[in-house]
């Protein structure tokens, strides 16, 4: 079933042309990956998926609402684009907590599963200003997880961790895609998404083609 449905998808900044009439049907339950190098149009395509970016022109459909018409927003969907909005001085705990509060109370239990599955420890109260690189990007993740979303967007989910830490979110995306997660990771790194995604699309000069076969 398809769950997103990008269609001639165009959008320029000006003169500069950042996507050129995308087409891409995403399917439930399916790991998807956008590789390009920095400034191909990847992250922007999914800020467009999301509804923060508007396109120039074209559609998207999520879940059957169209983007900018019927919703302001993509429904059901959690996104980690670009660094998370962390609370610095708050823990990992806290940040979870008071982001959910502002649309309902979260359960502690609710955040300490949060934290377990992306491998945070949720009695750790220190604060998310002294965290690494790799357990901010954890946090990130979590954080889209929140709501049980049916569709994820992540924006480099493996940049800032070990290989050991990028095999457990690789794992844990399997394991979410099992359960009917539709997921689209963007990154310019080829070992991040090799064997992980179904499909894979290269942005190159704001063109998407299907490079799937060619990746293996």
């Amino acid at each position: 079933m398809t769950i997103i449905k990008v269609h001639e998808l165009t959008k320029k900044f000006g003169d500069n042309v950042v996507l050129k009439s995308v087409s891409i049907d995403f399917e439930a339950g399916s790991i998807y990956g956008l590789i390009g190098r920095n400034g191909s149009g990847k992250s922007v395509l999914m800020k467009c998926i999301a509804g923060l970016v508007r396109p120039t022109s074209g559609t998207i459909n999520v879940l059957g609402k169209q983007i900018g018409r019927d919703v302001d927003f993509a429904p059901d969907t959690g996104i980690a684009i670009e660094q998370a909005g962390l609370l610095l001085n708050k823990s990992a705990f806290d940040n979870i907590r008071i982001l959910t509060s502002l649309t309902r109370k979260p359960s502690a239990e609710e955040i300490n599963g949060l934290l377990m599955t992306v491998g945070l420890d949720p009695k750790e109260r220190k604060v998310t200003r002294k965290y690494s690189m790799g357990m901010k990007q954890r946090l990130g993740i979590a954080m889209a997880l929140l709501g049980d979303p049916k569709i994820l967007l992540l924006d480099e989910p493996m940049s800032n961790l070990d290989m050991q830490g990028a095999a457990e979110m690789r794992i844990l995306f399997q394991k979410l895609a099992s359960i009917g997660k539709t997921i689209i990771i963007a990154t310019h790194v080829q070992d991040d998404i090799s064997g992980l995604c179904g499909k894979i699309f290269q942005l190159e000069y704001g063109v998407a083609s299907n490079m799937t076969k060619t990746m293996g």
